[in-house]
């Protein structure tokens, strides 16, 4: 036998054992990339499920898959096969196969604590709205999802008593006539919300605290929310920050829109944004933009002038029963609706690709892929909405305080 071929023998293995090596990262990329479509999937039939629940008035659950650990056992195999001829090596035939098991383990968290349901029926801050907005998303899907309902009182002009209710614009799926005067308003109005800094407030002069501390301790306010004032009528006093503020602006985009609502447009500096759009008297103006007269032009709700508008705002609760209500009443007309469901065996269902399948009270749901159309708009929003009730539930998971209405005053 040829004394070379104990080396070739060994350089053979060690080939193998590289390639062996090779082929695990490839396999545990895979199992990596299946927990995480495993989470994903996980969570957008539970989303799914509570908002069928919600459609038929039942009690909603909430769980999570809170941790999952994987377990992967990646197994290689190498073999090769060589032909003698009289000692000689005459031909090699070398394979290789590799192979992935996972058991991945798992802890299922049951959200059905106090804490947990304070979460998920506080209102959505006037902050989360802004940030929102501020991302990018659509100002009317937002005030859609989010607005439950816009309070319109009397301002006191015209023989009414101030804070007498004129009327209201409820985003209520289930009542036509309110849909489409909902509607209307975010037709001409879009709703925004901004930020101000409130005034500092004195507190006490610097020279009271020098005899019990240090110019060293008295530093570090300039960092905190106290600070020293060194100019003007609180020069030497201690102040505190002013918080910040939110404020709702109405924009107008259609003055043609026709809704009950209407405000004379704010003549002078900064009366239209970038866009072109034009402030309303209910819309809340930066330095520069001159203070609109009331006299000059009143808001009026059905001819009644009126105060500026109180918006009322829903929980991550409530968004679920108003998607629940808007399955059963889905509105007509709607170009991008915002949650489309489909039953198994559904005529518009057959040949489209389900996104997001579940099983509910004995038939099977999904939500089917929406393409845009030849415009490049969206033809329905269902994964968008999925995604942004999941946000809003899981900002809501933990809160230690008792729920409270929020509701947001758009000032002049």
């Amino acid at each position: 036998m040829n004394d070379r071929l104990p080396k070739r023998w060994c350089v053979l293995l060690a080939v193998a054992a590289l390639l062996g090596g090779c082929a695990f990262r490839p396999q545990l990329h895979a199992v990596a990339i299946d927990h995480n479509r495993l989470v994903a999937d996980t969570a957008n039939e539970l989303a799914l499920l509570n908002i069928l629940r919600a459609r038929d008035r039942q009690p909603m659950h909430f769980t999570s898959m809170n941790v999952l650990r994987g377990n992967a056992q990646v197994s290689v195999s190498a073999e090769v096969g060589a032909v003698l001829d009289e000692g000689d090596l005459k031909a090699i035939s070398p394979s290789l196969g590799a192979g992935a098991v996972s058991n991945p383990s798992f802890e299922i968290a049951i959200y059905d604590k106090q804490e947990f349901q304070n979460g998920i029926m506080r209102p959505v801050e006037p902050s989360l709205y802004q940030y929102f907005l501020s991302n990018g998303w659509p100002a009317d899907y937002l005030a859609r999802l989010l607005i439950e309902r816009i309070e319109f009182r009397s301002d006191g002009s015209g023989g009414r008593p101030a804070g007498v209710m004129v009327g209201a614009l409820d985003n209520d799926p289930e009542d036509p006539g309110k849909t489409a005067q909902f509607r209307r308003f975010l037709a001409q109005y879009d709703v925004e919300i901004r930020t101000l800094r409130a005034p500092p407030t004195p507190l006490a002069p610097a020279s009271e605290l020098l005899p019990r501390s240090t110019l060293g301790d008295l530093s570090i306010l300039a960092d905190g929310s106290l600070y020293l004032e060194d100019r003007g009528e609180h020069a030497g006093m201690v102040m505190r920050r002013g918080g910040i503020e939110y404020a709702g602006a109405l924009v107008e985009t259609d003055a043609a829109a026709g809704s009950a609502y209407a405000c004379a447009s704010v003549a002078g500096p900064m009366a239209e944004d970038a866009e072109g759009r034009r402030a309303s008297l209910a819309g809340f103006e930066f330095s520069g933009a001159e203070t609109p007269d009331p006299a000059a032009g009143a808001c009026t709700f059905d001819g009644v002038h009126v105060a500026p508008p109180v918006i009322v705002l829903r929980s991550p609760d409530a968004v679920l029963y108003f998607l629940g209500e808007y399955l059963r009443s889905p509105a007509a007309g709607d170009d991008a609706p915002l949650l489309t469901v489909w039953r198994e065996g559904d005529p518009g269902a057959r040949g489209r690709r389900a996104v997001v399948r579940t099983r509910f009270m004995g038939e099977r749901y999904a939500i089917l892929e929406e393409p845009d159309d030849a415009d490049g708009q969206p033809t329905g929003r269902s994964m968008q909405t999925l995604s942004f009730l999941q946000q809003l539930i899981n900002l809501h998971k933990s809160a230690g305080e008792l729920p409270a209405s929020s509701s947001l005053v758009v000032q002049r």
